[in-house]
């Protein structure tokens, strides 16, 4: 009687063990497929990957990406368009040939992020980004910070191929009112509450002027701010316009639209961890202003 017990309490022990196993081993898979830069609990891990923009006077937010490049970590941050649009410069100059054309450059943004002690913002940190490329009819801009390590903590993208319903709950995080009111990662929450709307300020009623709609709290100054999924924090898309008049009526750049626009400038691997690192040279490639034409 007693052996026989024991060979239950051992059975109960090793189907146990291996539970917990199989338990753990797929907590890693998960990690793995999905990322894990952005540390729990979501909203606090948003914080730490929100920024102010600043650009010639204008203010919005962005949201930090980071990538090996070349075995150098890189830091990366998306915005929208019209927050930087105010430092693109057009010169007149003469090419080797004699012939007249137009040179088009974007001096450097900065970016600056917060620093919290012990539940009291002590200070901040502020860095040059350069324009890398810009979507003037989707409303996107990326920078390349110029300190690549300034941070260990970027942004998980959104990769899966539903796109959120009407009713998501999400976070919204960056800097309303600009960084004097809303400092560079406040954080307010809400729900999707359109898909597809099409805005004539951008991209018309063709296929680059599709945009989402959110109840979310933003003002002036959360412009490029990110959206992200408020059950495990993945960036789903960034403020771009809103009501004049009214802080809970905004439209979203959405994750796909950024996708594409990803794809046609052959920037994908800064949010598909899957997706062959480039060279500096490769990121020299990258064009400057995409017209989407075709």
């Amino acid at each position: 009687m007693k052996n026989s017990e024991d060979r239950d309490f051992y059975k109960v022990l090793v189907i146990g063990v291996a539970v917990g196993i199989v338990i753990s081993v797929f907590g890693v898979f998960v990690s793995k497929v999905y990322g894990a830069d952005v540390p729990n609990p979501v909203g606090p891990g948003l914080q730490r990957v929100s920024v102010n923009v600043l650009a010639d006077g204008a203010q919005g937010s962005g949201t930090i990406f980071l990538v090996a490049i070349e075995g150098e970590q890189s830091a990366w941050v998306l915005t929208a368009n019209h927050v930087i649009d105010g430092l693109r410069e057009v010169s007149d100059v003469i090419d080797p040939e004699g012939k007249e054309r137009k040179v088009i450059r974007y001096d450097d943004a900065s970016i600056i992020q917060e620093t919290v002690i012990d539940g009291r913002t002590v200070g901040e940190v502020k860095y040059d980004a350069k324009i890398i490329s810009v979507d003037k009819r989707r409303d996107i801009a990326l920078m390349r910070v110029r300190r690549g390590d300034f941070t260990s903590v970027g942004a998980r993208f959104y990769l899966g191929r539903t796109i959120p319903s009407a009713g998501t709950e999400i976070y919204h995080c960056g800097a309303p009112g600009g960084i004097k009111t809303g400092g560079t990662c406040t954080l307010t929450g809400g729900i999707i509450s359109r898909i597809g709307v099409l805005l004539p300020s951008f991209g018309g009623g063709s296929e680059y002027g599709v945009f989402d709609q959110t109840d979310t709290a933003a003002l002036g100054g959360s412009s490029g701010g990110m959206i992200a999924l408020k059950s495990d924090g993945r960036y789903i898309g960034m403020i771009t316009l809103g009501l004049r008049g009214g802080d809970n009526f905004h439209w979203i750049v959405p994750a796909r639209s950024i996708l594409k626009w990803a794809d046609e400038v052959n920037v994908r691997w800064l949010f598909d961890k899957s997706q062959k690192r480039p060279t500096e040279l490769d990121i020299n490639k990258i064009i400057l202003e995409h017209t989407n034409q075709r």
